[in-house]
């Protein structure tokens, strides 16, 4: 588990958090995190938590964090996130809490999210 949130870290998420191929829980919200969520994020299959939310994220959720198939909840909300809402997303069965909110995303709303069955 990485407990990081609260803080006043800036600058990117390292690429490397994706080679911490043990990490069950990541959080790293209320930060001042800027520019886009790395796609490394989704290298350890059995992350459970990815909370980080109420940073200054940019750019488009990764089409990766759709392959988290262990994944019970993701908070991105409170950012700068854009663009569309993956549709892979729907991929991911476990998945109980999904927060989106507070950003500037776009599009419709995924159909595909009805396979998450924990929601």
């Amino acid at each position: 588990m990485l407990y990081l949130q609260n803080n006043k870290f800036d600058g990117v998420i390292p690429e490397e958090f994706g080679d911490l191929q043990k990490l069950k829980e990541l959080y790293s919200n209320y930060n001042e995190l800027t520019v886009k969520i790395p796609a490394s994020l989704a290298n350890p299959q059995d992350v459970q938590i990815i909370n980080l939310g109420g940073n200054k994220l940019t750019g488009s959720i990764p089409l990766q964090l759709g392959n988290l198939i262990s994944i019970l909840a993701l908070s991105l909300d409170s950012s700068s996130l854009t663009g569309e809402t993956p549709p892979d997303l729907g991929k991911l069965h476990g998945l109980g809490i999904l927060e989106l909110n507070n950003n500037n995303l776009t599009g419709s709303i995924e159909v595909t999210l009805n396979n998450c069955s924990a929601l």
